[in-house]
């Protein structure tokens, strides 16, 4: 199975530098997890979302993550500097309801985009040894799965854009002290972009 494949396009890094600006001025650089109104999004950078059109991007959601320093001797998912091994989901009724951004479709495939100290960050992906064992499944908006039930089968360094499968067990290894931050797109899975990839699973 292909888990992501490189997605540079002309424009990347002044998008990069759009949402480094947007996510300042919107005042959501001190959150660790932000989810963003996508009609908003869209009203206040029409150009960026053109231009990802023109490549075959289509967004169902945008979301601002900044991942903490962690451990990757640690598959303790009590422990705090363990990496967080999940399975991207839809929200479920509660957070549906609290949610600014919320996740109303189950997630398949990101564009990530780097924004800040993501050259020495991994992102790895993991397969469950037995789907059928308790703990398989994932809950609400990206649910831990079992560390025991896992074995990782793929990892690759952010340092450009990437196009990603979501609906299986990834986590993000960042080494160092500062917050890895990464724009996150959902997009749909009949976007031209992911041919490369779903053309490999």
């Amino acid at each position: 199975m292909k888990y992501y494949h490189y997605f540079e396009y002309p424009n990347w890094q002044k998008h990069r530098d759009m949402l480094i600006s947007y996510r300042e001025e919107k005042g959501f650089a001190q959150e660790a997890w932000t989810g963003v109104n996508l009609d908003q999004f869209k009203t206040d950078l029409p150009e960026l979302i053109l231009e990802l059109k023109e490549q075959g991007i289509e967004l169902l959601q945008i979301i601002f993550i900044a991942f903490r320093q962690t451990n990757l001797d640690s598959m303790d998912p009590n422990d705090p500097s363990s990496v967080y091994i999940h399975i991207d989901s839809k929200d479920d009724y509660e957070h549906l309801e609290k949610g600014v951004a919320p996740t109303t479709f189950a997630p398949e495939y990101v564009l990530n985009i780097p924004l800040m100290n993501c050259d020495q960050s991994e992102t790895l992906h993991y397969e469950l040894i037995d789907p059928t064992l308790p703990g398989s499944n994932h809950a609400w908006g990206g649910g831990c799965v079992d560390y025991k039930n896992i074995k990782e089968v793929s990892r690759f360094t952010l340092d450009r854009p990437a196009i990603l499968k979501v609906d299986v067990p990834h986590a993000v290894h960042n080494p160092t002290p500062n917050p890895r931050i990464v724009a996150s797109m959902r997009i749909t899975s009949s976007c031209p972009a992911i041919q490369r990839l779903t053309n490999d699973v």
